[in-house]
């Protein structure tokens, strides 16, 4: 399908940044140049820091949330550096333990191909264009495969996923109905 655009902060209706429902304390990358430019400075707002990947331009990111989320767009910003920016960007929904091997041979939930005018400095949001694609994620792997150009590191200044949180249910408060 079509990939529609719409340039930030335009959110649709009853949507929001899901960096709030990302439990950061175990998101984790793949080949991040680890200390300075890791998968935290991508999350931050903001265009100064970024995630960098280490040896090739191939990131992969795994994100857990605490509740269920629906993810209904993304938005990658590369600031000043446009031909480290992601390309081919894969997302696979509800997968554990992903190594790079399971990114290159397992089929993608969803796929993107992010032109240099989606990801120009702060970005633009990336709507999914499989309405069913990434419903009910409590977990998202994001294969960043190639970028922009030639460079051989990709940069992600900026990663935001948007779409809505899911309410969870209690269950040890619901209560028997009596007729």
């Amino acid at each position: 399908g079509e990939i529609t655009q719409q340039t930030r902060p335009l959110y649709g209706m009853n949507e929001e940044s899901l960096l709030e429902s990302i439990d950061k304390s175990h998101a984790t990358c793949m080949n991040e140049l680890a200390p300075d430019h890791t998968l935290s400075d991508a999350l931050a707002k903001g265009l100064d820091t970024w995630l960098e990947s280490d040896c090739d331009e191939q990131l992969l990111l795994h994100i857990p949330f605490h509740v269920p989320v629906d993810v209904l767009a993304v938005r990658f910003a590369a600031g000043v550096h446009d031909d480290e920016a992601p390309r081919t960007v894969h997302f696979f929904a509800n997968k554990h333990s992903m190594d790079f091997d399971d990114a290159t041979t397992l089929r993608p939930t969803w796929s993107v191909e992010l032109s240099a005018s989606d990801i120009a400095m702060a970005g633009r949001l990336v709507r999914v264009d499989d309405c069913l694609a990434l419903r009910h994620i409590v977990e998202l792997t994001i294969f960043v495969e190639d970028n922009q150009g030639s460079a051989p590191t990709t940069r992600i200044a900026t990663l935001e996923l948007v779409g809505k949180g899911l309410a969870s249910t209690d269950m040890a408060n619901l209560k028997e109905c009596s007729s």
